[in-house]
């Protein structure tokens, strides 16, 4: 159990690593809107490399390590096994302390107000409500800017 743990510490990015330990969501939002490209390669890494590392295992196929793209706060290359992102993905759906799924949850619920801001600007509605969750949005068009960095025809969140 130490050692998922220890696992579940070395794949958060150095940047977010405070706010998640602190358990600061405000915080981690705030860095996630500076970090446009990290907070989706997070999430695509939780969706696609630990979700197909578990279907692969519950399936009896094989897979291969998987390097992790970002620096961690030790600044050392993370490089998981099969099993060991088997285990993370089970320690993330499982555990309520897990500090990996504690980041995934919080940029996904940011993801979430963001399709939504986005779904009131498409329907040329006022989303001054969502401002706050860019970096200075002041009017609609400047909102759809700043969402542009999460979706592009590559990144659809």
């Amino acid at each position: 159990m130490e050692q998922i743990q220890q696992i579940d510490l070395s794949v958060i990015p150095s940047v977010f690593y405070n706010a998640v330990i602190n358990r600061n969501r405000k915080g981690i939002i705030n860095i996630a809107k500076y970090y446009p490209n990290l907070s989706l390669n997070v999430i695509k890494f939780y969706n696609t490399v630990l979700k197909l590392a578990y279907a692969y295992k519950n399936n009896n196929k094989s897979n291969t390590c998987y390097k992790v793209i970002w620096q961690n706060i030790n600044k050392d290359n993370v490089i998981l096994t099969v099993p060991q992102q088997y285990f993370l993905y089970m320690y993330c759906v499982t555990s309520q302390s897990s500090n990996f799924a504690f980041l995934v949850n919080t940029i996904n619920n940011y993801l979430v107000e963001l399709r939504a801001a986005m779904k009131m600007i498409n329907n040329k509605e006022y989303a001054g409500y969502y401002f706050p969750l860019s970096i200075n949005a002041r009017n609609n068009i400047e909102m759809k800017i700043f969402i542009s960095k999460f979706i592009t025809n590559n990144n659809v969140i």
